[in-house]
């Protein structure tokens, strides 16, 4: 939803698979990016989405890692540890 809303990307890229007892989920763009800093140091309206995507994360014990920068577009990859083997992996272009 963030791509789509804020990116102004032509193309974007789901990626999820297990890996070593992980759920690994990547999303990249080729969008507009910003310049990610301290979320302390952002205005109200900044980053409501990856503050509530990091949260989610968190309560699976998991990570959620961003990495952007303008002009440059943005990756996401988030890790949840997993307790039961699921499917390998799926993978899809969005866009």
């Amino acid at each position: 939803n963030n791509v789509a809303r804020h990116s102004k990307a032509t193309e974007a890229w789901v990626e999820m698979e297990e890996r070593e007892r992980e759920l690994c989920l990547e999303i990249r763009d080729n969008g507009v990016g910003f310049e990610v800093g301290n979320p302390a140091e952002r205005s109200p309206n900044d980053g409501i989405g990856l503050m509530g995507m990091r949260e989610r994360a968190k309560h699976l014990n998991g990570t959620l890692d961003v990495q952007s920068a303008r002009g440059k577009g943005t990756a996401i990859s988030v890790r949840i540890p997993l307790n039961e083997a699921s499917e390998p992996r799926v993978a899809e272009k969005v866009g």
